[in-house]
Formats: C-alpha cells, sequence, structure tokens
C-alpha cells in the first residue's frame, strides 16, 4: 500500500485510482478470510483434532490466496514488482511453490472431495 500511496501517475498517487483501491480491498479481504480459515484450523489442531478436511482447504486457499495477492502486487508494482531489488518477486516464487508442495492443488482438493464422499 505504501508503494501505491507514493507511486504517482497522471500527477496523483496510483492509490487514488479506483481500480487499485478495489485490487487493494479485495487482496487484503482474500488475506482475512484465507488467515481465519487458517487460524481457527490451526486451534483444532492444538486442541487435539484432526480435521483433515479443514486441513486441505486451509492449505489449498491459503496458498491460492498468496499466489493470486502476489500477482496482484507485482501488477500495482508494474515493471518495478518483477524486478529482484523489489520482495514481491521473490514472494511470487515462494507462493507458487507452496502450491506445489505438500500436496498439489489438486491432491487437496482430491483430499478435499474424499471427505465428501465424493
Amino acid at each position: 500500500m505504501e508503494y501505491a500511496r507514493n507511486r504517482m501517475a497522471f500527477g496523483q498517487p496510483i492509490s487514488n485510482f479506483q481500480v487499485i483501491k478495489h485490487k487493494l480491498v479485495d487482496m487484503g479481504t482474500k488475506i482475512s478470510a484465507a488467515r481465519a480459515l487458517v487460524y481457527e484450523t490451526a486451534k483444532r489442531w492444538g486442541d487435539g483434532e484432526y480435521p483433515v478436511r479443514e486441513i486441505s482447504q486451509a492449505k489449498l486457499l491459503a496458498t491460492q490466496v498468496a499466489c493470486e495477492v502476489a500477482d496482484d502486487a507485482i501488477q500495482i508494482l508494474g515493471g518495478h514488482g518483477y524486478m529482484r531489488e523489489f520482495p514481491v518477486e521473490r514472494a511470487w516464487r515462494d507462493a507458487r511453490l507452496a502450491r506445489i508442495g505438500a500436496g498439489t492443488d489438486e491432491i487437496m482438493k482430491e483430499i478435499i472431495a474424499k471427505s465428501y464422499g465424493l
């Protein structure tokens, strides 16, 4: 958000543009939703449960959101987002790897489907 507040285009910060505001709002909302699912699932795990469906859902959602948010951040940063000098470039690579490691999205979906009896 700091970058959007400081980056000027057409004589004003890009954070003044509706499309950027909405993108930042969507990013924050997705992060909050994923965080809530992860925290609730972690609490259940800590309480001695083994909620397989929720664990898989949390991993699937959190990693998808991480990729989407990193991708949106790159879009907002423009060419800077692609440069190694900006941490978002690394965040995107790390987020993408998280969708592969410890079970791909497709494996998570299979686990979730089985938990529904599908």
